[in-house]
Order: C-alpha cells, then sequence, then structure tokens
C-alpha cells in the first residue's frame, strides 16, 4: 500500500521538516515502498507537480524539492506498486486541470473513463 502526506498551511510552508528531519523521515518511506514518488503544490493558483519513478531514497531531487517547493497546500506520495511498473507516469501525484490528485490503491482505468461524460474523458 502507497502512503500519503498532505500538508495544509495559513502560510507557504516547505516540506523539509517531512522529508528530511530525522524524526519524521517521509524520505524512509522509499524502502518499502521503492516504485515512485511525487510532490504536488500550487504556485500563483496553478497545479504543478514533480514526480519520479524511483524510491526517495534513489532521488537526486528530493532534498532540493522538500526545500524550494513551498505552497499553502502540498500532497506527497510514495508508492508501492501493486500493478504498473516503477515509472513517472505511475507515480503519484498527477494533475488535472487546477487540482491535484493521488490515490491509495488500484484504479481500474477503463471502468473509470466508462464513467466520465465525453468532454472529461478527452480531457485525459
Amino acid at each position: 500500500m502507497c502512503r500519503l502526506l498532505g500538508v495544509i498551511a495559513n502560510k507557504a510552508v516547505d516540506l523539509g521538516f517531512s522529508f528530511l528531519n530525522a524524526d519524521t523521515p517521509f524520505r524512509n518511506l522509499g524502502a518499502k515502498h521503492p516504485h515512485g514518488w511525487g510532490i504536488g503544490w500550487y504556485e500563483n493558483g496553478k497545479a504543478c507537480v514533480f514526480k519520479e519513478g524511483r524510491s526517495t531514497l534513489q532521488s537526486r531531487y528530493l532534498e532540493g524539492k522538500a526545500q524550494d517547493v513551498r505552497s499553502h497546500v502540498i500532497i506527497s506520495h510514495v508508492r508501492s506498486a501493486k500493478t504498473g511498473g516503477p515509472s513517472e507516469l505511475n507515480s503519484h501525484p498527477f494533475p488535472f486541470d487546477k487540482y491535484i490528485f493521488a490515490h491509495n490503491g488500484t484504479v481500474n482505468r477503463v471502468q473509470l473513463l466508462a464513467l466520465l461524460e465525453d468532454d472529461l474523458r478527452g480531457a485525459l
């Protein structure tokens, strides 16, 4: 099962305290959840996402993102794959329009797409 970390704050914050602090080592979750990681945030109202198809323990970007990303709303995810291999495409979070999404589990894409209106299905 994957792990999610969400932050909502009254001022822009970074995730250095959760990613890099030895007492709250989000980075170390990459040992049990090695199939990708990502971070999503809002910058001037725009949904921004960075993700990798590798463990947080192997990432060259985690420290920089943990300190450089500053926002009132941040979501981060580490992935333990049940289906689909490690890849940036399979990693979360993911943006859609002005929203940032992540999930913890398996989503049947065919079933989900069948439920969407035509104009939304075409946007994916």
